[in-house]
């Protein structure tokens, strides 16, 4: 692979495993199998921790005899949703398996930050320390039972940033350069539902910046989305997040914001940045609201669905009590590792006393079966 990476032969542009095996939205059956193989010698797979088993399944099936595959993941993040940790079995396995596994010891991603590095070691070990605010790192105790109605400290906090964002997406500009305030900051949630999860606090910000709070679905400028559904004619893929802006094209084509027309819902896109684009034309995709696939307000996203992303700063919302969660165990030390290890630069922990140190003590049991040894009768 090191003879690989020196050539010029890897492509400049990647694909989902669903469009790789020709897996369309409404089947799981691929078109890419053992009859009609895929056509590549190596097969990189990066964020492999979010392959579930049956995925897992279909891509080998699919693989030519002699092709070579390459996953590339951290085991200690978030499995998949579905059945099967297979990343993590893999490496636990490696001996019993004959996988080879190579640990990279040097994270660049915080690699100015020890002290982010040293809270995700130790929750990686089961630990919260009594203190955990240190250098970037802040947390934050949240007063479990506090009124409702009343703005919440986390969200007085992100509140300054989607309104300088709303702003900004109603003024001249590069388009593209907005886009990618994105990678600044992000909330993400442990939980979908509730008033610390993302449906609530999607809510508590379509309240407070929303020109139009009837309507649906929300749509106006510095109105954060994400897809739910692959639209590969556009490019789009689930869990894609961009961003609404007033833009029209000018005489060359380039795509420019439009001020003039931030309240025109004619002039309103979905504007995302394209991985691998080379020129500003080419590195947008802006989609009417009648032409977008199902998407949602990206406000708040869940941790799982922050998988693969990273952002300067990250505002982490766990629940005020442990009493929220009705004796589900909704929350785990995958999750807030994967959490933590979203931010490059600064991160904010808000939780009710006593949660973070319970979601290091619950460990994620997804079994794949790949270390055990077969039984024959």
């Amino acid at each position: 692979f090191r003879d690989l990476l020196a050539t010029d032969v890897l492509p400049d542009k990647a694909s989902t495993l669903h469009a790789l095996l020709a897996i369309g939205y409404d089947t799981v059956k691929p078109r890419r199998d053992a009859q009609n193989p895929l056509n590549c010698d190596v097969l990189i797979v990066d964020e492999a921790s979010m392959i579930d088993l049956p995925m897992m399944a279909r891509l080998l099936a699919a693989l030519p005899d002699q092709a070579r595959l390459l996953l590339l993941g951290d085991q200690e993040q978030l499995s998949s949703v579905e059945a099967g940790g297979v990343l993590a079995d893999l490496c636990a396995g490696q001996d019993t398996l004959g996988v080879p596994v190579a640990v990279l010891e040097h994270n660049y991603r915080t690699r100015d930050q020890p002290e982010l590095q040293a809270l995700a070691g130790a929750v990686n070990q089961g630990l919260w320390p009594a203190d955990a605010s240190a250098g970037p790192i802040r947390s934050h105790e949240l007063v479990s039972g506090a009124n409702e109605r009343a703005a919440p400290p986390w969200f007085e906090a992100a509140l300054p940033h989607y309104e300088q964002l709303q702003r900004a997406a109603c003024a001249s500009g590069d388009p593209l350069e907005l886009l990618g305030q994105l990678q600044k900051f992000q909330l993400l949630c442990a939980l979908r539902e509730g008033p610390a999860g993302v449906s609530g606090i999607n809510a508590r910000f379509l309240a407070a910046l929303a020109p139009d709070r009837f309507a649906n679905p929300p749509w106006f400028a510095g109105l954060p989305v994400m897809v739910l559904r692959n639209d590969r004619a556009r490019g789009l893929f689930n869990g894609d997040v961009g961003l609404v802006l007033p833009v029209q094209q000018d005489t060359s084509g380039h795509w420019q914001l439009a001020p003039n027309r931030a309240h025109d819902v004619s002039a309103l896109r979905a504007c995302f940045p394209l991985a691998g684009a080379s020129d500003r034309e080419a590195g947008m995709e802006a989609v009417k609201r009648a032409q977008m696939p199902p998407f949602e307000p990206a406000f708040a996203i869940t941790v799982h669905k922050s998988q693969g992303s990273e952002y300067e700063r990250v505002s982490l919302v766990l629940p005020d009590s442990t009493e929220r969660l009705g004796g589900r165990q909704l929350l785990s030390r995958e999750l807030l590792y994967t959490g933590i290890t979203r931010a490059r630069s600064g991160l904010d922990v808000w939780a009710g006393s006593g949660v973070a140190e319970a979601a290091c003590a619950q460990r994620t049991h997804r079994m794949s079966g790949l270390t055990e040894q077969p039984h024959y009768e």
